[in-house]
């Protein structure tokens, strides 16, 4: 009976045993789980993210110097990298500064620049209207001291100077034109080496650029012919505005390469013939025919240094001045029908300059009575 007594109580000691180690397990397992999910749950993951980081880059190492050794290498290998990056950004950073440093200096001198190129223009402006006003006074005559200011070579300082110069001395072709002469056109064009056939071809350019009729001459053109070409509008059919327009007209083009100086014998602002006070040698020469000998002895009879120079001359009248040239018959049919000794258009021409910037101003005006102005260009 004690033997089976011990047994059972041997087997419920067991029993018990196994249930308190079932009882300790079920505890324990509990525990894990709270610590699982309690609130460092966050930082033992990164822990373990740190830890497995640590051994994928220096293996599987074990103990507390080992764990140290590893946690410093990482961390210098980090800084490292940091270090790397951050090298090509700050190079960036200074170049990119450099390059906006330049480009407002770059900025600034340009603006610096032009303000100073613009107050150049208007103080070259304002010396060209010094010397206009210098030139449309009357009592000055061409070659007063008073028509330069400063030195006009030079590109430092300020300066003016101002040429004098009278439309009276050249041909206006809208008054010739008008009454179908065209006898002072072949006289020059000739005299310039113009073939015959060219001559016509631009006489008859001319007329019918200004005739107000829409006929056309045997060799000129009308609006059909400038359209060919392009030219819509033209001829405008009315009298020449500037000799420019001259250049436009078909067919002159001969004209223009055979005399590249055509435009010192034309004005359109000359109200009638040319005065011979004024005109120039070679207008003397080349259409009416006088040889260079006989145009110096005139001038030295007229006591002029030059052409424009406005002194007062020993005649009273177109024929006083042809007794003095002693033309043969021919030459005098050309000085009574085209020269003449009245008329006063003058021309000033003004050319202002301000350290190398210029500005030049031409103006033209009738001198006598209101001394209207006639024409005003500025370049």
């Amino acid at each position: 009976m004690k033997q089976k007594f011990s047994v059972l109580t041997l087997r419920l000691t067991r029993h018990r045993n196994t249930m308190t180690s079932s009882i300790w397990t079920f505890k324990k397992i509990c525990r894990f789980k709270m610590k699982e999910s309690g609130p460092n749950a966050l930082l033992r993951m990164q822990s373990k993210k740190q830890e497995a980081q640590y051994r994928s880059v220096y293996g599987n190492t074990r103990g507390h110097e080992h764990h140290s050794d590893a946690t410093l290498r990482l961390s210098s290998s980090i800084w490292t990298d940091s270090r790397a990056f951050a090298l090509p950004m700050v190079l960036w950073v200074i170049a990119f500064l450099a390059g906006l440093l330049l480009l407002t200096v770059k900025t600034v001198n340009n603006w610096v620049e032009e303000e100073s190129h613009a107050e150049r223009v208007f103080r070259a402006r304002q010396m060209a209207l010094s010397g206009i006003a210098m030139g449309m006074n009357t009592n000055i005559k061409p070659g007063d001291p008073l028509l330069v200011k400063g030195d006009p070579t030079s590109k430092e300082g300020e300066s003016f100077v101002v040429q004098l110069n009278n439309e009276t001395a050249f041909i206006n072709p809208n008054i010739w034109l008008a009454q179908s002469d065209r006898i002072i056109f072949q006289r020059l064009f000739t005299a310039w080496g113009v073939s015959e056939k060219d001559q016509e071809t631009a006489i008859d350019g001319l007329y019918d650029w200004q005739s107000p009729t829409m006929l056309r001459s045997t060799h000129g053109a009308k609006s059909g012919d400038y359209e060919a070409i392009g030219l819509d509008g033209y001829p405008p059919n009315a009298p020449f505005v500037n000799t420019q327009e001259m250049a436009m007209v078909m067919g002159f083009a001969p004209v223009m390469k055979a005399k590249p100086q055509w435009k010192r014998y034309f004005s359109t602002f000359n109200p009638g013939k040319i005065n011979i006070m004024f005109c120039s040698p070679d207008m003397l020469i080349d259409l009416v025919g006088l040889t260079p000998e006989q145009v110096e002895t005139f001038i030295k009879l007229c006591d002029q240094p030059d052409t424009i120079s406005g002194k007062r001359v020993p005649f009273s009248s177109i024929d006083d001045a042809i007794k003095l040239i002693g033309p043969n018959q021919l030459q005098q049919s050309i000085l009574k029908n085209y020269f003449d000794i009245t008329g006063n258009v003058r021309r000033i021409d003004s050319s202002g300059s301000c350290y190398g910037v210029t500005h030049r101003i031409i103006v033209v005006m009738s001198v006598g009575g209101n001394n209207s102005m006639l024409s005003w260009q500025e370049q």
